[in-house]
């Protein structure tokens, strides 16, 4: 774990004179991170410490079907990548909320940036920094590290190690800026996806391979879980939440 936390801040600090620069070459890369890159690093962000558990939990409440709720958002990203992505490129905003301005002008767009920059930086941003603190206790409860901490820290245990945890990544990003996050991410997306085949292939090995587990989840009546679509009227129809996520986007 040390050693993991030591290679991550040193990446980080070797890439911070990439981000030294100006605002742009801090918050945007300089607009010279290489497409691999830009996104390897998005699909790393939404492999975070809370995702597997969510997943998890949601395939065992409404079955792989569930997936539905965030496989909706293919579609959208790939219209917001094919049709708005070289729009931003060329306005050369450093931050979406920027582009609204550019787009309506005015006193309205100033009260719209202002108030999606608001939304965006406060209860939903607050909400999945909570989920993911949530869920980085979680993962350092089962690692069984706590026993060790309460030795030597007064109060809660759990506490302290999310602080910790948090004022080293403020570091390390707020030192290297984007170069640092991204180069960081395309670490730790291999790492966590060597992590999640390696997890899978001990639990079918625990459970006896592919062909018992559809035979007890025959046996528990769940054989739906392994459905890819969801049936008719389903919560996981992909839809609704299509639409009302590139509606938020647009």
């Amino acid at each position: 774990m040390g050693s993991y936390l030591a290679l991550t801040f040193g990446v980080g600090l070797w890439l911070s004179r990439r981000s030294r620069g100006s605002v742009v070459d801090f918050f945007v890369g300089g607009r010279a991170l290489p497409w691999w890159l830009a996104g390897t690093s998005m699909a790393a962000t939404t492999f975070s410490v809370d995702t597997p558990l969510y997943v998890s939990a949601l395939i065992s409440r409404r079955g792989i079907a569930g997936n539905w709720e965030w496989w909706s958002f293919g579609l959208s990203h790939h219209l917001l990548l094919y049709l708005f992505a070289r729009m931003w490129r060329r306005a050369e905003v450093v931050t979406d909320v920027e582009l609204t301005e550019l787009r309506y002008g005015g006193r309205p767009a100033a009260v719209l940036r202002a108030t999606r920059a608001f939304l965006f930086a406060v209860p939903i941003n607050c909400i999945s920094i909570g989920f993911v603190m949530l869920a980085m206790r979680k993962v350092v409860e089962a690692l069984g590290l706590l026993p060790d901490l309460s030795g030597w820290m007064p109060g809660d245990e759990r506490l302290w190690a999310v602080v910790a945890l948090s004022i080293f990544v403020l570091a390390y990003a707020g030192i290297a800026g984007l170069w640092g996050v991204v180069a960081t991410d395309f670490f730790q997306f291999f790492l966590a996806l060597l992590g999640a085949i390696l997890v899978a292939a001990f639990a079918l090995a625990e459970i006896g391979g592919v062909a018992e587990l559809k035979l007890r989840l025959a046996a528990a009546g769940r054989s739906d879980i392994l459905q890819m679509t969801p049936p008719p009227g389903s919560e996981s129809l992909p839809f609704g939440t299509f639409l009302a996520y590139l509606g938020i986007q647009w």
